[in-house]
């Protein structure tokens, strides 16, 4: 059996951790064993990984170039003879493509979730490093794979591979039963509109946006906004919101493993970073659930100058009043359909992947990843 070895810098709750969640359950069903390795912290999902088997360890970095972890995964890598290498970060590109390379791994794939980041030399000269001697960068964003393609010097090495959706549709009926069951557990009316807000609670993501649309929306609606997720903004938001005087309004859940089916039981997501999440975005949409957010990068979200999926419409992240007139007329007239725009079972949609770290392709060959 083939073996392949994940290297992230932590296994925190984040776009990356889902994604490479369900990587291992497609490379698992392809025939492939997975092995993962968290550069600074374990964290919750690293429970859930060996729950399915997944053998996980930690290399213990303790600062930026610490060469103690390195030599950790260097062994670990050597001792696990990998067949292949991803990477889901640039900390973990960084060590990880050099820890490959040292115990003779041929195939090194990295999976980047955001630019190469110029704003910073370091970040940009690591980004320049893992796009010349990786054997490929796959990346959700449309944006983002033009910015890897300008630092490598084979730019058919930086391809677009689609994030997945493991989130089950629901009929209205369904729902609405759902909605009740979760409005009956935290105590709240039944005829509450759910809106939900899903990622880390840091300023990247502008929540405070959301409290302001909130203290707009209540004067129309009863309405609640659930916030799934930690981070270190968790104080300051709960303090502001009790200054908007809207902490009745506001539900913190903290993080949850079940949250893409959670998004089936709520009304709306909201997202207002000026590039929407790609993951909360796409799980919301195909379990059913409208979303409202800012023009993205991603490919499956649609640029600003193309037409949106059905169920989506996109404001600017500091417009509150487009956000909640948006809002009430998806409530008020909702899609007939409203579905991701692409992906489908896990499995099969993460096949690709499985074929590329099977391929044995030179350098300079096109990738070919549906």
């Amino acid at each position: 059996m083939p073996k392949v070895l994940h290297v992230v810098t932590r296994l925190a709750y984040s776009g990356a951790t889902t994604q490479l969640e369900r990587q291992t359950e497609a490379l698992a069903a392809a025939g492939w064993e997975s092995r993962v390795v968290a550069l600074r912290g374990l964290g919750p999902v690293a429970d859930r990984l060996a729950s399915r088997g997944v053998a996980v360890e930690l290399a213990g970095q303790r600062f930026g170039s610490d060469p103690i972890a390195y030599t950790r995964l260097l062994l670990s890598t050597r001792c696990g003879r990998p067949d292949a290498v991803v990477t889901w970060d640039l900390d973990a590109g960084r060590y990880g493509l050099r820890a490959a390379r040292g115990a003779g791994v041929r195939r090194v794939v990295h999976c980047a979730r955001g630019g190469p980041g110029r704003a910073s030399w370091r970040r940009a000269r690591t980004a320049a490093r893992i796009a010349g001697a990786a054997d490929a960068v796959v990346t959700p964003e449309e944006a983002v794979v033009a910015a890897w393609r300008e630092l490598s010097s084979e730019p058919s090495r930086v391809v677009l591979h689609a994030d997945t959706v493991a989130a089950p549709g629901a009929t209205v009926e369904q729902k609405r039963t759902r909605r009740n069951a979760f409005a009956e557990e935290l105590g709240a009316p039944a005829e509450t509109k759910w809106i939900a807000a899903v990622g880390p609670l840091k300023p990247g993501k502008r929540l405070k946006e959301l409290l302001w649309a909130i203290d707009l929306l209540r004067l129309t609606s009863e309405v609640r906004l659930l916030v799934v997720g930690a981070g270190p903004q968790l104080g300051a938001l709960r303090r502001f919101a009790h200054q908007l005087r809207v902490a009745d309004e506001i539900v913190f859940v903290g993080p949850r493993d079940d949250w893409p089916a959670l998004l089936s039981a709520c009304d709306m997501l909201w997202c207002a970073r000026r590039r929407a999440q790609p993951t909360p975005v796409l799980e919301s949409l195909a379990a059913g659930t409208p979303v409202v957010a800012s023009p993205g990068s991603n490919a499956l979200i649609s640029a600003a100058e193309q037409p949106p999926p059905p169920g989506l419409v996109r404001v600017a992240p500091d417009d509150r009043t487009a956000r909640c007139k948006a809002t009430l007329r998806l409530w008020e007239h909702p899609p007939e359909a409203i579905a991701a725009p692409s992906g489908g079972e896990p499995v099969a949609a993460l096949q690709s992947l499985a074929e590329l770290l099977s391929a044995s392709r030179p350098r300079g060959a096109q990738l070919a990843v549906s």
